[in-house]
């Protein structure tokens, strides 16, 4: 290990973290985890939205084991709540709130309070002028920002966005969050040393390209497909990736989970040294979980109630096989913006008393070790984390062979199976015979256990130190 590491830092970008979240926030935290524990790094992240509850957002993560004492979570909006004198603007010019309201005439559109019934946020408007102002405050009731947007027919810009220190002096004035941004990530960097920032969401990606500073690195990690339906080698690329695609010579480093979406990214901008392949990895238990003690009639999902996730193909498959094997269950674990569609296909299927909706849960580990299987059916994936969870746990996986993730996990017939995409008859014929053959159930159950070997957690923290030497000797940093 290069020593210079040590020096430098480590941040991790994503716009927000809430109390539950998906499989991207999933992914990012455990490579924090495993920063700190493979490589005694103290990662940081980094969110930009405005939430008062972030220091419950913490201790949850921490009690739960998201998170270790080790990890740091910044959030934007904290530290201008906290910001240090900066020296007073030319015209010292200070809040008066009050005034403010009553002169502009201003109309209360949304207030934000925070778990303890304190005024956080603000959203007045200015109805004479076309004006929107959003005052932000500090637990002990001062405001320390107002954005100003101006509204026209194409919609609201920022006009203004002012920061006043305790005494409600103005310190600092930007005319767009980018600015904002920009400002805390000079703060954050002021150092010699690497600054590696490691950008998860695709909605920080602009900022991130734009943040040209010298001491900066900066590595992009996809966790989804890069084109659109029907996912083709030739679709179009998907809006969300194009600024990062098309800006692909700002960046250090673009990770991708697997050889196959590499091949095919590498058809967009040719053969690049930017681009890595690091799967994701997971720590499997000590032991083998008590095949014994696994529910055989029962199937798991666990899954965003999303389109994208088709979540209905795997209720109509079971419809299928239930019509045969009495008796069975079928459980998905999520929640999204699809559960009202998929309550009323149970119910249209009459299917109240074998399927269930059983929400979002924070502990999939029982629930892969209590089930005969899982099931996967989503239109496109970066990798499944889902289906190394489920495999790591002895819990074998049925899976649409889909763009990109599955082929690397599942081994068609021995800790799993790959159906044709899009394919309910094939998907219920394969659950069907795995409710039918308890043994067939044990074998693969066994394999998916020890399947997950080649996604152990040293392999990918070597995997990113070997990014971190490359891009570093690319940087000439020394």
């Amino acid at each position: 290990m290069v020593e210079y590491f040590r020096n430098g830092r480590f941040f991790f970008i994503v716009s927000y973290i809430n109390m539950e979240f998906g499989g991207l926030t999933n992914a990012m935290l455990q490579r924090a985890r495993i920063f700190s524990k493979e490589a005694n790094l103290k990662p940081t992240i980094l969110t930009f939205n405005f939430n008062p509850s972030y220091n419950l957002i913490r201790s949850h993560l921490l009690k739960k084991g998201k998170i270790t004492s080790d990890i740091t979570i910044l959030n934007m909006y904290e530290y201008y709540e906290k910001l240090p004198e900066m020296g007073l603007l030319p015209d010292d010019s200070y809040l008066d709130q009050d005034s403010l309201i009553n002169y502009c005439k201003l109309k209360t559109v949304e207030e934000v309070f925070d778990s303890l019934g304190r005024l956080r946020k603000m959203i007045a408007d200015d109805d004479d002028n076309g004006i929107t102002y959003e005052f932000y405050y500090t637990s002990n009731k001062r405001c320390f920002m107002v954005k100003q947007f101006q509204r026209t027919a194409y919609g609201a810009y920022n006009e203004k966005i002012s920061l006043f220190d305790e005494g409600n002096r103005l310190i600092m004035v930007c005319n767009t969050d980018q600015e904002l941004i920009m400002h805390w990530l000079n703060v954050l960097s002021t150092t010699e040393d690497p600054c590696f920032f490691i950008v998860d969401g695709r909605d920080m990606d602009q900022h991130i390209l734009s943040f040209e500073k010298t001491n900066s690195l900066r590595i992009f990690v996809s966790h989804s497909i890069h084109i659109e339906e029907p996912y083709e080698t030739d679709s179009p690329i998907k809006n969300t990736y194009r600024l990062l695609l098309n800006n692909f010579k700002k960046s250090d480093a673009i990770v991708l989970h697997t050889e196959a979406q590499k091949k095919d990214v590498e058809l967009i901008l040719g053969e690049n040294e930017r681009l890595f392949v690091i799967p994701h990895c997971y720590k499997k238990p000590d032991n083998p979980p008590d095949f014994t003690k696994r529910d055989l009639k029962k199937a798991i999902v666990i899954a965003r109630y999303h389109k994208v996730k088709q979540l209905d193909h795997i209720i109509k498959a079971f419809k299928t096989v239930l019509d045969i094997i009495p008796n069975l269950r079928l459980e998905l674990y999520g929640k999204g913006d699809q559960e009202n569609v998929l309550s009323e296909l149970i119910e249209k299927l009459q299917l109240q008393d074998h399927v269930f909706l059983k929400g979002y849960s924070e502990n999939p580990r029982d629930i892969f070790e209590e089930a005969a299987f899982s099931v996967v059916t989503s239109k496109s994936e970066g990798f499944s984390l889902a289906t190394l969870e489920s495999l790591s746990h002895g819990c074998p996986v049925i899976s649409y062979d889909l763009k990109y993730g599955p082929s690397v996990m599942i081994n068609h017939g021995f800790n799993g199976y790959l159906v044709p995409k899009d394919d309910i008859n094939s998907l219920a014929q394969k659950m069907k015979e795995l409710f039918l053959n308890p043994e067939k159930l044990r074998f693969m159950s066994g394999n998916a256990y020890q399947s997950i070997n080649a996604f152990h957690e040293e392999l990918f923290m070597d995997n990113w130190w070997a990014l971190f030497q490359k891009i570093l000797v690319r940087r000439k940093f020394s």
